[in-house]
């Protein structure tokens, strides 16, 4: 190498540094500006205040018109019995309606099995704001001639049930802000601007009560529903001083 092209060689290897070193950019240690992620839970247990009461008529004759008839004079009265209790009929629907041939089988298969009856299965399905009332409808539907009460569906009205969830995402909210302070405190910061929220989940499950086909039940039935817990989750950042 000769002396005028060691200056040059040395100029170069100084540039390319200096371009990898901009390219880079300035280095630096994580500062109080990185921010603090916490998270948040909120839980709030509440009695329901709405149920749905599942009922079904069930009816069988060898004509499957009478069957009929006398499955409908069955609804009908429920019906008239729940509206008594204050139950709107508009709260009172179907919800599975049944026509099933019943057939008639030979022990020795000496022959072709043959329908023998009908049975007609109307299903109900009654809502109930007034959560006192649940024993009273019960017995008032089996008096009115219903068969077989399946199932009690206890649940939240669609205003209280927006109503929790909000409380339940600011109470999530006020227990990051909480623990937020409670690190920033810890490593000699002040807890800053919240920099981002994001929402993971929001949990809330109505749950059934299965009673059974017996409805064989002395009047004054009491059914007592337990609490539902409506449950929120937060994930917020906050910028730190």
């Amino acid at each position: 190498m000769t002396k005028a092209t060691l200056p040059l060689t040395i100029i170069t290897l100084v540039l390319i540094a200096a371009v990898v070193l901009l390219a880079l950019g300035p280095q630096r240690a994580p500062t109080s500006t990185d921010g603090i992620s916490v998270s948040g839970e909120g839980e709030i247990e509440v009695m329901p205040d709405l149920a749905r009461v599942y009922f079904e008529a069930i009816s069988e004759h060898d004509d499957a018109a009478e069957a009929q008839a006398a499955n409908a004079e069955t609804i009908a009265a429920a019906r008239d019995a729940l509206e008594d209790l204050g139950i709107d009929r508009d709260k009172v629907t179907t919800e599975r309606f049944n026509v099933y041939p019943l057939y008639d089988y030979d022990e020795n298969y000496d022959r072709e099995p043959g329908i023998d009856r009908y049975e007609v299965v109307h299903s109900l399905k009654v809502e109930v704001e007034d959560i006192s009332l649940i024993g009273e409808v019960l017995d008032a539907a089996v008096n009115a001639g219903i068969d077989r009460v399946n199932r009690i569906t206890f649940d939240l009205t669609d205003e209280r049930e927006e109503q929790l969830r909000s409380d339940a995402l600011a109470q999530a909210a006020e227990k990051a802000r909480e623990k937020g302070e409670s690190i920033a405190k810890g490593l000699g910061l002040k807890l800053g601007k919240v920099r981002s929220v994001s929402e993971s989940n929001i949990n809330y499950y109505p749950y059934e009560r299965y009673l059974g086909e017996d409805v064989a039940m002395a009047a004054g039935t009491e059914i007592v529903p337990d609490e539902l817990t409506v449950s929120a989750h937060l994930t917020v950042v906050y910028s730190v001083n």
